[in-house]
């Protein structure tokens, strides 16, 4: 999920690193990395709303991160059937 700007000015190219939206990753098919994403980024995923979003990162921050993606299904709000639906779109 690795972006690149690119700019030109003055005849030059200019190439600047940057990182897709997580808009974008879950559009393409590519997995939020549930560790390290805010809860905006979280409710990028089809089934995740604000405050399943804010659960998710207290519990992540409560553990000290997950370890394993199928942790999510003790947040509250994370059954099995949403989890099914979910699990496609989280990495660690």
């Amino acid at each position: 999920g690795t972006a690149v700007d690119v700019r030109v000015e003055a005849g030059r190219v200019f190439l600047s690193p940057g990182e897709m939206s997580p808009f974008h990753k879950a559009t393409l098919g590519i997995p939020i990395r549930i560790n390290t994403a805010d809860p905006e980024a979280l409710t990028a995923v089809p089934g995740i709303g604000p405050g399943l979003a804010q659960r998710i990162v207290r519990e992540r921050d409560r553990r000290g991160g997950f370890r394993t993606v199928e942790e999510l299904m003790t947040v509250s709000g994370i059954g099995a059937g949403l989890y099914k639906r979910i699990r496609p779109h989280m990495a660690l």
